[in-house]
């Protein structure tokens, strides 16, 4: 039976449930102090990935700004000067200069140095693609702030379940330090009884597997506990070097869920953050069917230009008295999509089947959503009600395990009787323990789904 405790604890080990702002208190040793409440605001200022989900929110703003941009005035300059180590020649007719037809005479047309600056300013006046693209960057922002407002809840959920299975492994460490004291001083009453020949050697044999097999789980047990105080110190997003105390009560945390009041709980759809993120998808997918139609447009910007520039022989540009040559202009264009061949047709039909698919998911989710809050009221019920069942029964185990010592030290009851009873009591632990983290951490997914 104590290694099937044992088994168990690495099944713990190795389970998702280690995967998964009131002040905090420091006391001058350094030491952080910890309610789950505390530890979960405290994580949601230091988290790395939930750091990361904020990161994203302003890069959805600037991504706003950056296509607001894009529709408001652009205005470049530009500043070119040019020194010809050879003037280009061009050939012209040399009757123009009294000479025969039929023959070129090479001329050097220009100066050696030219020096231009302008400035350019453009505006785009209408464009159908941009509207829709600023639409979109807008929520796009949106889906940042609900994609954050989920990992809050993830964050706040992961933390519980570290911090529950952290509570419950210190728990039982005590309760394993309690059974191996009690076991190590039968142990000893049974040396003295083997040495008067009272046992057999076999009884004491089995008595010094037991403290054996205790003595290896409470090893496995403690690392696991300092295992589990490692994990949260991730998800808190803290130095491992870090000393914390968990100062909540993990019976006042079970007796404080209420199985009445959450048994009337309804699911709200439209509060649930993954519901909300398929929302904001479905948004961004009907924007880009309105892209695709906005292709069709025409575009309609505006220019300014102005530019002024001088040809010298010398670089003496800046002399004054020099003369300079002046151009402006100012414009508009239009561009006029006419035919692309079926390409902005088929570019529609695709945003259309895109959006039917979104929705179709969209539907799912919803559904999917339902069956999931149902299951996970129904598993936290049944995790509750196995919970007390098996605080009953180690109880009981512990009660009869008593007994059984009682009687064995007044010679009623033989060793084996003990041994059987203690083992009864070790499994019952085991499988209170395991009743512990199935609850709690029905409990955080319950409390995660029902938030706001």
């Amino acid at each position: 039976m104590s290694k099937s405790f044992t088994g168990l604890l690495f099944l713990f080990l190795i389970s998702p449930y280690l995967l998964a702002q009131e002040t905090v208190k420091t006391t001058p040793d350094s030491v952080l102090r910890f309610s789950l409440v505390q530890a979960q605001d405290y994580a949601l200022k230091n988290s790395f990935s939930h750091k990361n989900k904020i990161i994203d929110v302003e890069i959805a703003k600037m991504k706003v700004w950056e296509t607001t941009a894009i529709g408001l005035p652009q205005i470049s300059g530009n500043v070119k000067y040019q020194h010809f180590l050879d003037i280009p020649t061009s050939l012209l007719p040399a009757e123009i200069f009294g000479g025969p037809a039929g023959v070129y005479t090479p001329v050097k047309f220009g100066t050696s140095d030219n020096f231009n600056f302008g400035v350019t300013v453009t505006e785009l006046i209408f464009s159908g693609e941009y509207i829709v693209g600023l639409q979109a960057a807008k929520t796009f922002k949106d889906l940042s702030i609900r994609s954050l407002e989920k990992s809050e809840k993830d964050t706040r959920e992961s933390v519980a379940q570290a911090y529950y299975l952290a509570l419950v492994l210190q728990h039982n460490v005590s309760i394993l330090d309690s059974s191996l004291r009690n076991t190590e001083s039968i142990k000893k009453d049974m040396q003295a009884m083997f040495k008067a020949g009272f046992i057999e050697e076999t009884d004491f044999d089995q008595i010094s597997l037991t403290v054996g097999n205790l003595r290896s789980t409470q090893g496995t047990l403690l690392r696991q506990a300092e295992m589990s105080l490692n994990l949260l110190k991730l998800q808190l997003g803290m130095e491992l070097e870090q000393i914390i105390v968990l100062t909540d009560d993990l019976e006042t945390i079970i007796s404080n869920s209420n199985i009445e009041s959450t048994s009337l709980q309804t699911f709200n759809i439209n509060s649930n953050s993954d519901y909300r993120l398929m929302e904001t998808n479905e948004a961004l997918t009907m924007l880009s069917l309105k892209r695709a139609k906005s292709k069709f447009l025409p575009t309609l910007a505006g220019f300014l230009s102005y530019s002024n520039g001088a040809q010298r022989n010398e670089f003496d540009f800046f002399k004054d008295g020099t003369p300079w040559f002046p151009t402006s202009l100012v414009g508009l264009q239009l561009d006029i999509p006419i035919f692309s061949s079926g390409m902005r047709y088929a570019q529609v039909k695709q945003a259309k089947m895109a959006l039917d698919q979104v929705k179709n998911t969209k539907e799912q989710v919803r559904v999917g959503l339902t069956i999931d809050f149902a299951k996970t009221k129904s598993d936290f019920i049944s995790a509750n009600e196995k919970y007390y069942s098996e605080k009953e029964n180690i109880a009981l185990a512990t009660k009869i395990y008593n007994k059984i010592v009682a009687k064995y030290k007044q010679g009623l009851s033989s060793s084996m009787d003990l041994i059987q009873a203690q083992n009864q009591m070790l499994n019952a632990q085991s499988n209170y323990f395991k009743a512990q983290v199935e609850m709690l951490n029905a409990k955080a997914k319950l409390d995660k789904q029902i938030s706001k």
